[in-house]
């Protein structure tokens, strides 16, 4: 069985250092605007990475984890966040919030009060 509680820091540290090798190289994707979001996906595959692992050692399905893939999702959708915004004019999805998250708001009621009713 593999420990969790080394591997979480092992496997954030390595990639941790795989980013910064791959800034401090010619890597021509990893400068500018790009550094967040590569650094957010090294980030998310260091999350995938105890997952896979931990659950790999573990034989029994009761000792399986999941909150490491579901913290790697998250830094995986924070990373595809950043850059849309660095490379996305965010002016245009802005006005379309402003006039349509009300409505979003009234449907998810809705769903809600319909789906309550349901159940009774």
């Amino acid at each position: 069985m593999v420990s969790c509680y080394f591997l979480i820091p092992a496997s954030v540290l390595i990639m941790i250092g795989v980013f910064i090798n791959v800034q401090s190289s010619n890597f021509i994707l990893a400068k500018g605007k790009t550094e967040g979001t590569i650094f957010f996906f090294f980030l998310s595959i260091a999350f995938y990475l105890i997952f896979f692992i931990h659950n790999a050692g573990n034989e029994n399905q009761e000792r399986k984890i999941i909150w490491p893939a579901i913290v790697g999702t998250a830094l995986t959708a924070f990373a595809i966040f950043i850059y849309f915004v660095e490379y996305l004019d965010i002016s245009k999805f802005a006005f379309l919030a402003d006039r349509f998250w009300p409505v979003v708001l009234i449907v998810i009621g809705l769903y809600l009060i319909l789906t309550k009713q349901k159940k009774d």
